[in-house]
């Protein structure tokens, strides 16, 4: 009975090992592990075919007992299940595949089009000069103008004075000289005219007739006259007006009368002599237009309205019909050369906010001495430009410029050569959203990379799919159809490999959004038309793209666009586990201390039986070592095929599961020594099935699975001779 008792322990001991190993298989180990459970699923070693009908059994020392230990379906659906990775997933028809999607590219609206600054100049002379119609008026005396007659007459009349005589003989011509006026025009210290008149009034208040009469109005500061004005004969009581044009004429605020040329005609009856009756004079303008001079403006003078067109740069035949603008101003640099207060009042109609057109005055104030310089900048935030106000299509803008000179007290030079100049400055224009037409240039896409993590996955290097796809999915919403000329490569540890399109690119055109706010998705799908089969074994973990997008590529058709609007180029792998696997190898360790298990055994059989749904064979060797991993033996000299491939059709889908049976041995003497091992070391190689044309390319799908059943036949050696109860 005791030995009966020892024997179960031992077996028992047995088999719960084989258990606990399994479990933690199952439940502790990584993807590798998992992998490794999936094409072994065993445990204990070296190869014998036995007769396990004939297992014979010595009671006494050597007892010999068979018992299976396990009878376990692992299926692929849980295996990815536990993997937990975002790379592996079913389709609809449970067909595994490998997949990853990310974002590329995102183009912007100010990526495709861009408003340039735009400068436009404006300058002009300033014009002639309204000012106000001027006067003056003053009188001469007959005592003050008998002052300067020839001797005779003036002995007469000086002596005559209220009293009446005959004048017997004309005085002759005389020069009487020049007398000052009592007033002087306010509205300039001197003038130059491009225009106007001058009209002087006589009117003869003294009691003597005279003729031959001839004055002129002089300049006191430099004693040159402006004219002369001929009144013939000039009756007492009697008025005569003379008129002189200005033009191209300077006329000074101080002015003097002289009368150069006078004549006083003898009288038949007698008349009175009044020294302080006066020969009386008005001097009038009329239309005067000043080109230059020292002058004062007591009346605001609105110089003439000039339309500024800016153009908006565009190069590629862009005819824009609506802008509304996020962010920019319209800056102003202005040298106002009229050294006088002014005033610049900016409307441009065709552009508004809140439907009131822009509208901004700007005042410069002068020291009167220097021109006027100021620069000043407006914010357009919010504004909307409507490019059709002129001509559709023109892309032009039209600016009026009304300048005015305001009022002042105080002289200043000027000349029509001032030039007002205005630098008109549209900058750092940022577009909220554009209409119209934008074009036909072509737009280079900066190259980006994603990384593709899955192509660091050991298996995968050793795995040539059949039947890779990459989509590129391109969602716009720009109102804006897009040609497309990509280069796409894909990088891995093999090198690199760049994709050709050609064949997919001919006519491929990305669609535009139909309505703002909408996104429409046009797919591009690289398949087997193209040279993806062989850029994939490259093993690409980096996928690059670049390259360049046409706008409008059909031609001119009406397109738009917001700040929010964007060009998102996705990468969407979907790659069906649909290929081969060449020669891969994977290693893993478990830690296990053999000394307690193979104590009172002499040899161990392992029969292993595994039914197998997948399109895979596999073999395995196992090493044992010990506590600092130096290998005390294997499990046979060469590595065993445990798992056999399941038969596949044309199209890789499983025709019938395979079943492969296998024994293994450890023997008296590889049990000794292995007694000290403390780590299995699994060395596991999977390849796919070959036929005469080479490997066989097979499918996965999540319903597969692979029976495994685990029987065990142990010879112990039992002491009989152990003083146990």
């Amino acid at each position: 009975m005791l030995i009966k008792i020892k024997f179960l322990l031992a077996l028992l001991n047995s088999k719960n090992y084989f258990w606990n190993l399994l479990n933690s298989s199952a439940n502790s180990y990584t993807m590798q592990n998992k992998f490794i459970l999936f094409f072994v699923a065993i445990l204990f070693l070296s190869c014998r075919k036995d007769n396990y009908e004939n297992i014979t059994t010595d009671t006494t020392l050597r007892p010999i007992v068979a018992l299976p230990l396990v009878n376990s379906t692992l299926e692929i659906k849980e295996l990815i299940s536990a993997l937990d990775s975002d790379y592996i997933k079913s389709d609809e028809n449970g067909q595994l595949i490998l997949v990853f999607s990310d974002t590329l590219v995102d183009l912007k609206l100010e990526d495709l089009m861009e408003i340039p600054n735009q400068t436009q100049n404006y300058a002009v002379n300033l014009e002639a000069i309204s000012i106000p119609n001027q006067s003056i008026a003053g009188g001469i005396s007959l005592d003050d103008a008998s002052d300067n007659f020839e001797p005779g007459i003036k002995t007469l009349i000086k002596n005559s004075n209220n009293t009446s005589i005959i004048i017997p003989f004309p005085s002759g011509i005389m020069d009487i000289g020049n007398y000052s006026t009592s007033e002087a025009f306010e509205e300039f210290n001197y003038a130059d005219f491009e225009s106007g008149d001058i009209t002087i009034e006589l009117t003869n208040g003294w009691n003597v007739n005279l003729q031959n009469l001839k004055m002129a109005l002089v300049n006191v500061p430099t004693g040159l006259p402006v004219d002369t004005f001929d009144f013939g004969s000039l009756n007492t009581g009697e008025t005569k007006i003379v008129t002189r044009s200005l033009a191209n004429k300077r006329l000074y605020s101080d002015l003097e009368v002289r009368i150069f040329s006078i004549e006083v005609l003898n009288t038949n009856s007698p008349v009175l002599i009044d020294l302080s009756q006066t020969l009386s004079y008005s001097c009038k303008t009329e239309n005067l237009k000043v080109i230059g001079g020292s002058i004062r403006v007591t009346e605001a003078q609105q110089l003439n309205e000039e339309e500024i067109v800016v153009p908006f740069s565009f190069q590629n035949g862009e005819e824009i019909d609506k802008i509304v603008i996020k962010s920019g101003s319209f800056d102003f640099d202005i040298n106002y050369g009229i050294k006088a207060n002014a005033s610049i009042e900016i409307s441009i109609p065709a552009v508004t906010k809140n439907n009131v057109a822009f509208n901004e005055i700007i005042n410069l104030n002068s020291d009167y001495s220097n021109p006027t310089l100021l620069n000043k900048a407006f914010s357009l935030d919010g504004y909307e430009v409507d490019l059709t106000k002129i001509n559709p299509g023109s892309n032009e803008l039209k600016i009026n410029v009304k300048p005015t000179i305001l009022t002042s007290s105080q002289y200043f030079d000027f000349s029509i050569n001032d030039q007002v100049s205005v630098d008109v400055e549209l900058n750092n224009m940022k577009i909220k959203l554009l209409e119209g037409y934008f074009g036909n240039s072509t737009v280079n896409i900066t190259q980006n990379t994603a990384d593709l993590d899955f192509g660091n996955n050991d298996f995968l290097e050793y795995f040539s799919f059949k039947e890779p796809v990459i989509k590129l999915l391109f969602d716009n919403g720009l109102g804006l159809p897009l040609g497309l000329n990509i280069d796409l490569n894909l990088e891995g540890k093999n090198g690199n490999e760049d994709l050709d399109l050609s064949s997919k690119l001919n006519n491929f055109v990305i669609a535009g959004s139909p309505s703002y706010g909408q996104m429409v998705t046009s797919t591009l799908v690289i398949d087997n038309q193209t040279n993806i089969v062989e850029a994939m074994e490259v093993k690409p973990n980096k996928a690059t793209i670049g390259g360049s997008v046409v706008l409008n590529p059909a031609g001119k058709i009406k397109n738009f666009a917001q700040d929010t609007s964007k060009l998102r180029v996705r990468v969407d792998l979907e790659i069906p586990l649909y290929g081969t696997v060449d020669n891969y190898v994977f290693l893993d360790t478990l830690e296990q201390d053999m000394s307690e298990i193979l104590k009172n055994v002499e040899d161990v059989v392992l029969k292993t039986t595994i039914i197998n749904d997948l399109p895979i064979n596999g073999s395995i060797q196992l090493y044992f070592a010990d506590e600092n991993y130096v290998i005390l033996d294997s499990i046979s000299n060469n590595k065993r095929l445990l798992i056999g491939s399941a038969i596949t059709n044309s199209n890789g889908d499983l025709v019938s599961s395979t079943k492969l049976i296998n024994d293994f041995e450890l023997d008296k003497e590889k049990i000794e020594r292995i007694k000290a091992t403390k780590h299995i070391i699994f060395s596991t190689l999977v390849t796919s099935r070959e036929d005469l044309n080479g490997a066989i390319a097979g499918r996965i799908y999540d319903f597969y699975k692979m029976q495994i059943k685990l029987a065990i036949k142990a010879q112990t050696n039992f002491n009989l001779n152990t003083n146990e109860d």
